[in-house]
C-alpha cells in the first residue's frame, strides 16, 4: 500500500512538472519551421532559406545581404555592421536554399547589428551556424515592405511607391517624411481625445510640410557648411534613438505606437538625423551670438523677483531630540521628559553656563546636515531646510542672542546666532552673466529663425499637393 502511494505521488508530481519542463525548454530551445514558406522581391522570387519564429520571417544575413545589394561585417565587440551600398559580388543563389522542410531548433544570440552606422535594435537568431535577421525589419531600411501571401505561404516584398509632396530647390520631398511628421501632430491631437475637422486635419498638413521644408533646407545648407552625417552625427541620433526607444519600454512597443500610423523605425531614424543637421547647423551660425545689454536689462526689469539674495544665517543649536536614531517617535511620557531636559539645559544657559560645554554633553542630533557641522551650520532663508518655525526663529535673533526653546518634528532646539547676512534684490551688473547663460538659447533660436526665412526666401520650394 505505501508503495502503491508512492508511485501515484511520483506520478502526480510528474503530471504537474511536465508542462514546466516543456516551458523550460521551448525557452532554452525555441523551435522555428524551416523553409515552409517562398519569399518575393519585387516579383522574383527568391532562392533564399527561411525560418518562422515568433510567427516572424527569418533569413540568413548573407543571402539576404546579397539580394539587396549590401555587405556585413563582425567585429570582435559581435556586432554586425551592415552597409547599404556595396559592390560586394553576388553569390551564387544556389547556395542560398536548403531543400527539405522541418521543425527546427534555433538559439538566441548577443549580437547586436548596426545599419549605415544606426542603432537597429535588430537580434539575429541562429540555426546551423548561420545568423538569421528578422526579414521585415530589415528591408524598411531599404525603402521595402513586407506582406504577407495567402494562406501564409509565401511573404513578397516591394519598393514603396515614389511619391513625393514637393520640391526644394529641385529636391524631391518624400511622402513619407511628410507623412511621418503629420502623423506626430495628428497623434498629439488624438491623445487629448479631440474631434478632427478638416480644417484641423488640413493646417496640420502645412504645418508638416513647413517643417519638412525647414529639414531639408537646413540638410542643403548644412552640406554647404562642411556638416555631414559623420561619426558624431551618427552618435548623436543613436542617442536620440536610444532615449526615444527607452521612453516607450522597448523597441517593440515603439515599433507597435509608429506602425499604427504606417511609419516605421528607419523613418524615425531619417527624421533625428534631419534634426540633428539642423541642429549643428545652428550651432554654427549662430555661434558667438549673446543676448544684448539692452534684452539683459528688459529681462532682468520684468523679472526682478527671480534675482533676489536670500538672507543667510550660521547658527550653533543644542537639539533634546523627540526620536531615536531610526527617526521613530518616542512616546508621550518620552517627549514630555525630553522637553523638560530642554528646559533646564536653557535655564543652565541664561545662567551663564558655556553654550558649547552644555551642547557637546547634552545635545543628541541624529541628521547629518546639522550634526557634522556642530561649530554652525548655514540656513537660507526660505529653503526651510529644518522647518518654517525654526527658520522663522533664526532670522528675528540678534548676532550672539540665544534663542527659547524651538519645536519641531526633529525634537526640541536651543538655537545660537553666530552671523547673519541680510538678503537683497541682485544688482543688474551681478545678475547679468546668469541672465545671458538663461537667454543664450532663445536668442540662438530667435536669429537662426530669423536665417531660416532667409533661405527659405532665397530658395525654390514646390508644393504637389494642395
Amino acid at each position: 500500500m505505501k508503495r502503491k502511494s508512492t508511485i501515484i505521488l511520483f506520478i502526480t508530481v510528474l503530471i504537474i512538472l511536465i508542462p514546466v519542463i516543456f516551458s523550460l525548454t521551448m525557452q532554452a530551445n525555441p523551435s522555428a519551421g524551416f523553409n515552409t514558406i517562398h519569399t518575393y522581391m519585387n516579383g522574383s522570387k527568391l532562392n533564399i532559406d527561411t525560418l518562422i519564429y515568433n510567427q516572424e520571417v527569418y533569413v540568413p544575413i548573407d543571402a539576404i545581404c546579397s539580394y539587396l545589394g549590401c555587405s556585413y561585417e563582425i567585429d570582435e565587440q559581435k556586432v554586425i555592421h551592415i552597409a547599404k551600398d556595396s559592390d560586394k559580388e553576388k553569390i551564387s543563389e544556389e547556395s542560398y536554399r536548403n531543400t527539405k522542410k522541418a521543425n527546427v531548433t534555433v538559439s538566441g544570440t548577443d549580437y547586436r547589428i548596426m545599419i549605415d552606422g544606426f542603432i537597429s535594435f535588430l537580434t539575429p537568431v541562429a540555426y546551423e551556424d548561420t545568423l538569421y535577421i528578422h526579414l521585415k525589419h530589415l528591408v524598411e531600411f531599404f525603402d521595402m515592405s513586407m506582406k504577407w501571401g495567402f494562406l501564409k505561404k509565401s511573404v513578397s516584398m516591394e519598393k514603396y511607391p515614389e511619391e513625393y509632396v514637393g520640391t526644394v530647390n529641385g529636391e524631391k520631398i518624400k511622402a513619407r517624411a511628410f507623412h511621418e511628421r503629420y502623423c506626430s501632430r495628428l497623434a498629439n491631437l488624438v491623445i487629448t481625445d479631440q474631434a478632427i475637422s478638416d480644417e484641423q486635419k488640413k493646417s496640420l498638413q502645412e504645418e508638416a510640410f513647413s517643417e519638412v521644408v525647414e529639414l531639408v533646407l537646413a540638410a542643403q545648407i548644412a552640406a554647404e557648411n562642411g556638416i555631414t552625417v559623420d561619426a558624431d552625427t551618427k552618435d548623436t541620433v543613436n542617442w536620440y534613438l536610444e532615449s526615444t526607444v527607452s521612453n516607450f519600454d522597448g523597441i517593440e512597443e515603439f515599433r507597435k505606437t509608429i506602425e499604427k500610423h504606417g511609419v516605421t523605425y528607419p523613418d524615425a531614424i531619417n527624421y533625428f538625423t534631419y534634426g540633428v543637421l539642423l541642429e549643428k547647423l545652428k550651432e554654427k551660425t549662430t555661434e558667438g551670438i549673446i543676448p544684448g545689454d539692452d534684452i539683459l536689462q528688459e529681462y532682468y526689469l520684468t523679472n526682478r523677483q527671480a534675482y533676489v539674495n536670500p538672507s543667510k544665517a550660521i547658527v550653533q543649536h543644542i537639539i533634546i531630540p523627540a526620536k531615536d536614531e531610526n527617526e521613530n517617535s518616542y512616546s508621550d511620557e518620552k517627549v514630555e521628559q525630553q522637553r523638560a531636559l530642554a528646559e533646564k539645559v536653557l535655564e543652565r544657559i541664561r545662567a551663564g553656563e558655556d553654550f558649547e560645554a552644555l551642547q557637546k554633553e547634552f545635545s543628541v542630533d541624529y541628521f547629518s546636515d546639522t550634526a557634522d557641522y556642530p561649530d554652525g551650520f548655514e540656513v537660507v532663508e526660505g529653503q526651510l531646510a529644518i522647518a518654517k518655525g525654526f527658520e522663522q526663529v533664526v532670522f528675528a535673533l540678534e548676532v550672539g542672542e540665544i534663542s527659547d526653546i524651538v519645536k519641531t518634528y526633529r525634537g526640541f532646539h536651543i538655537i545660537k546666532l553666530l552671523s547673519k547676512t541680510d538678503g537683497g534684490r541682485q544688482p543688474f551688473e551681478q545678475a547679468k552673466g546668469k541672465i545671458a547663460e538663461e537667454l543664450a538659447y532663445s536668442v540662438k533660436t530667435n536669429r537662426f529663425n530669423e536665417f531660416m526665412e532667409i533661405w527659405k526666401e532665397e530658395s525654390v520650394i514646390e508644393k504637389a499637393f494642395d
